[in-house]
């Protein structure tokens, strides 16, 4: 499947949203996702109109909550 392909199959779920209104749902800073895209880890869309969006469930997937024991395992480390 072809990046046009994944994109109009994300625009037609409604799951395509812009950049500030992912980085609103996961309480981080724009900057963070457009380094993520940068990074390779999320995928980002130029629209016509200049915007870069991101597919919703992709946002969520990446900021995930760390468990007690992670946080733990950084601090002694």
């Amino acid at each position: 499947m072809t990046q046009a392909h994944i994109r109009r199959d994300a625009e037609a779920a409604g799951t395509l949203i812009r950049l500030a209104e992912g980085a609103g749902l996961v309480r981080m800073h724009p900057r963070t996702l457009r380094r993520w895209i940068a990074q390779g880890r999320l995928t980002g869309w130029r629209m016509p109109s200049g915007h870069i969006h991101v597919d919703r469930d992709e946002v969520l997937s990446l900021a995930k909550p760390m468990h007690t024991a992670d946080l733990q395992h950084e601090v002694s480390a």
